[in-house]
């Protein structure tokens, strides 16, 4: 098994900076405040983290109607 790691996250990252730039740039506080939207964002992914691989159990049955019972 292997684990790939995303920077899912960065495009959140990104666009506060840019939002907190243009802001300040422009001097527009609507845009700068904007930034906070991309904050929270990441924010909620470096808090909430990912669950550990050996956390995850997947269990299923397929039945097979021909015969009336289930396989494992």
């Amino acid at each position: 098994m292997s684990v790939r790691t995303r920077a899912r996250w960065l495009p959140g990252l990104l666009a506060a900076l840019a939002c907190a730039f243009g802001g300040v740039v422009f001097g527009d506080p609507v845009v700068f405040l904007a930034s906070g939207v991309g904050l929270a964002y990441v924010a909620f992914g470096a808090v909430a983290g990912e669950p550990s691989p050996d956390a995850l159990v997947v269990e299923r049955e397929v039945s097979d109607p021909r015969r009336g019972r289930a396989r494992t």
